[in-house]
């Protein structure tokens, strides 16, 4: 079911888009549904609330802190450089291109 608006209490309400207008459809829980992108409205921060929210301390928590043993599960075998590369050439116009195509075998 593809729906528009969607309000959820003890049951699933839906608004879907039909051919000639909207259908209002009742649905018991659990359900499954899709959604169009107009179903999101988002906010947008006002400048004040962007300038209280600079204001605010942010606090940072250690994984230690939270109980998480982090390890990384990556073994570096051998690191390397890749191999230079020719310089390229310039040419003039099209048909030099195609001469020195040509002279490669690749036209």
């Amino acid at each position: 079911m593809f729906c528009l608006f969607v309000w959820i209490s003890k049951e699933l309400e839906i608004l879907r888009e039909v051919d000639n207008g909207g259908q209002r459809i009742k649905l018991s829980l659990p359900a499954v549904i899709t959604c169009d992108l107009r179903l999101n409205e988002p906010r947008f921060a006002t400048l004040q609330n962007i300038m209280k929210a600079k204001k605010k301390p942010l606090e940072e928590i250690n994984l230690d802190d939270m109980g998480i043993k982090y390890a990384p599960n990556v073994e570096y075998l051998e690191i390397k450089e890749p191999p230079p590369r020719k310089g390229g050439a310039l040419v003039e116009n099209v048909e030099e291109l195609f001469e020195k195509l040509k002279a490669m075998k690749i036209f």
